[in-house]
């Protein structure tokens, strides 16, 4: 069931941290009230307009956040960013049609839904506790959680009727079995780089010629310098006793975690909950110093933000007011780590989006790290460049001759296969035809393309196999280059294979079909509903990878 897999997910993360995201609910949201704080748009509540139907800012986080799965989901680049913004789009979309197909889900199928979950029950009987501590530590409320229910289930309902009318065609269904079940044996020879000992020359023109080619690998990338606060989450250690039922909500959602260490029976049981609280404890102040250090940062960003009248302190006021050192980082590129802190790419990507001077993109939200919760603000910033050539000639020239000599090895792997092809036509066998060439060739065993996506069966079977995957028998397969290596391949022999194993595939092959085509379907569905709505997107793509504030209303 839908919830089945978040319940098997919360047992592997750190609920805590989740929770910490619901803090930059207000900072978020309070932005909507300042003027001029709209992304560009003429009314600052909204993200956009849908056709004549106006999605507020509000609307479009939520429909982010559920899009993440909840928060699992979240971009973690750039491009990812750029696509999920898209994504939300599309799903707002597609809620919008739900609506007007008059698709509902009423409340009694979502109340069933969630009684049938064993997760949320204790002794086969629904466990209301249960599963407010499941929601609860998900970071939201239960309205919010059974929203995102109710959505997920309208467009599940979308995807049964897509599912129903989805049809493969036989014959295409026929030839994926057998290219899966289909009995074979190869023939082939391995040539190795070191093998062409053809003289290649490459003249200072060609290196010039391969710099202007390939003039994107040579670009030296932007690279910005940013001051920030920092907010140790040693500093909000924390030290007083934790309720009973904090303790047991933690034990309850993690018990798989906890195996009794002296159980003797064949499957571990878990360890009662006594023999675990100094652990839960210590992970449940861990995190709520985590969640201290965040609400403190976000506190630290609102105070940035300006007042009505425009208002607003500098970074560096700011942080003097609140006895906050400000530290600076030297120059790095979106993908560099940086000494001494131990950040992970959220961090440059803010970095990155800072604006200079900017009244909303000026300073980034609250950046979580290993150690700290971060606030920063642009110091400095290059912008890419291309270096003359006569900068990097020294480092072109090697690249330009590597590349010569690849190819170079690849029209004389090919000049092979013609001429082995040729032979073959001609009835000579493919061992003869190598064996002139003063080659070696190496015989498989007869094997199932089924079986070599399990196992390795031979030595190259991962770079033969695959794209020569459709090869009749009796034929000569085009030349496969893999790195510094490339491969000549014979199909030797190819029989149907076993009808009991084409027969019991052949479900599971046509659900696997049925159910991309769907997908698919589903998909190209969504991305004509927005086109044809005409949408006024009000906001920037690159801003909204990580939405923060829609995690509860509360």
């Amino acid at each position: 069931m839908l919830i089945t897999r978040f319940h098997k997910m919360i047992r592997h993360k750190i609920v805590w941290a989740i929770i910490a995201t619901a803090v930059s609910l207000l900072f978020l949201f309070s932005f909507a009230a300042v003027p001029g704080m709209g992304g560009g748009s003429t009314n600052a509540n909204l993200a956009g307009k849908l056709g004549d139907q106006d999605v507020s800012n509000k609307e479009f986080r939520q429909a982010m956040f559920f899009e993440t799965q909840l928060g699992q989901d979240r971009a973690t680049t750039p491009e990812q960013s750029d696509a999920l913004h898209r994504q939300t789009w599309r799903r707002l979309a597609i809620l919008q049609a739900v609506r007007e197909m008059g698709i509902t889900v009423p409340d009694d199928e979502i109340g069933q839904m969630l009684h049938e979950e064993q997760g949320f029950q204790s002794n086969g009987v629904f466990d209301r506790e249960r599963y407010r501590a499941f929601v609860r530590n998900r970071g939201v409320d239960v309205t919010t959680f059974e929203e995102y229910i109710r959505q997920n289930i309208a467009i599940q309902k979308i995807l049964g009727i897509l599912e129903a009318s989805s049809w493969t065609a036989p014959i295409d269904l026929d030839r994926r079995l057998r290219n899966l079940t289909d009995l074979r044996q190869l023939e082939y020879m391995a040539l190795d780089q070191a093998d062409h000992t053809g003289a290649v020359t490459v003249s200072d023109a060609d290196v010039h010629a391969f710099y202007d080619a390939n003039q994107d690998y040579f670009k030296v990338s932007a690279r910005v310098s940013v001051s920030y606060v920092a907010f140790p989450y040693a500093d909000y250690a924390v030290t007083n006793a934790l309720s009973a039922a904090d303790v047991q909500a933690y034990y309850d959602l993690h018990t798989e975690d906890f195996v009794d260490k002296e159980s003797t029976n064949a499957y571990a049981l878990p360890a009662p909950i006594e023999a675990v609280r100094e652990e839960i404890e210590a992970v449940l102040r861990g995190e709520a110093a985590r969640f201290a250090a965040r609400e403190h940062a976000t506190e630290f960003v609102m105070d940035l933000a300006p007042d009505r009248a425009g208002n607003r302190p500098t970074f560096a006021a700011l942080a003097e007011s609140r006895h906050l050192a400000i530290h600076t980082t030297a120059l790095f590129a979106a993908s560099e780590s940086l000494p001494g802190l131990d950040v992970g790419w959220e961090f440059n990507e803010a970095a990155f989006n800072l604006i200079p001077d900017d009244p909303q993109f000026g300073f980034s939200d609250s950046i979580p790290g290993a150690n700290a919760v971060y606030v920063m603000t642009l110091r400095d910033r290059q912008p890419e460049r291309l270096p003359e050539f006569a900068e990097v000639a020294e480092d072109v020239r090697p690249l330009a001759e590597s590349e010569a000599h690849r190819k170079a090895f690849h029209a004389w792997a090919d000049s092979l296969r013609e001429k082995i092809a040729a032979d073959v036509s001609k009835q000579s066998s493919f061992r003869d035809a190598v064996d002139q060439l003063g080659f070696n060739v190496v015989s498989t065993k007869t094997f199932t393309v089924l079986q070599s996506l399990n196992t390795n069966l031979f030595d190259d079977a991962e770079f033969v196999v695959e794209p020569l995957v459709e090869l009749a028998k009796g034929a000569v397969g085009d030349t496969v280059t893999a790195g510094s290596r490339a491969f000549i391949v014979y199909m030797a022999d190819r029989e149907p294979g076993k009808p009991v194993d084409v027969y019991a595939l052949r479900p599971q092959l046509l659900r696997t079909l049925q159910d991309f085509t769907t997908r698919m379907v589903f998909a190209d569905w969504g991305e004509r509903l927005l086109n044809n709505a005409q949408l006024e997107d009000f906001m920037i793509a690159s801003t909204n990878a990580i939405p923060d504030d829609v995690t509860s209303d509360s």
